[in-house]
């Protein structure tokens, strides 16, 4: 019996209900601002949506009869368990970016210092997934969030970075 990652054209996928890969589609807007409030002094704010439709993803490992009965994916195809690919989500990140930087004249130079910082929000905002699946949706959704919004927790706070040169 094999495991292992298979392609979306595969006997495997086709039983399981896995449509072909489709292009991801996005739409995404911006705005922002700079303000001097007073000399020297700037402020810059910038604000950001992203939303990804059919976002491509890999299942955790999904295990099914069908796919170790050779009457169902052929003689040679049986299968223990794979992964696939999956247009399986739909995303929304939003968050801003802020800069705040002062330059200072001293001593016959200047002192330029930087406070920059970001909050970033992630979240999975529809789920497509074959029907047929029952269980392993679940499982599938758990490690689908952990693998896609664990490097960015799904509210960033503290990216601040303070720089004097």
């Amino acid at each position: 019996m094999r495991k292992g990652i298979f392609n979306n054209d595969s006997q495997a996928a086709q039983v399981l209900g896995f449509d072909k890969l489709k292009q991801e589609t996005s739409i995404n807007g911006s705005a922002g601002f700079t303000l001097q409030p007073a000399k020297g002094l700037f402020i810059t704010v910038d604000g950001y949506i992203i939303k990804v439709k059919d976002r491509i993803v890999i299942t955790s490992n999904i295990t099914d009869s069908r796919l170790a009965d050779p009457q169902v994916v052929g003689e040679g195809n049986a299968v223990e368990s794979g992964r696939f690919f999956a247009n399986a989500i739909d995303t929304e990140t939003k968050g801003v970016d802020v800069v705040v930087s002062y330059d200072w004249k001293l001593a016959g130079g200047s002192l330029n210092i930087n406070l920059a910082g970001n909050y970033t929000e992630t979240k999975i905002t529809d789920f497509h997934f074959p029907e047929n699946l029952g269980t392993p949706k679940m499982n599938s959704l758990v490690r689908i969030r952990s693998i896609l919004l664990k490097p960015y927790p799904q509210k960033q706070k503290h990216l601040w970075d303070l720089r004097m040169e």
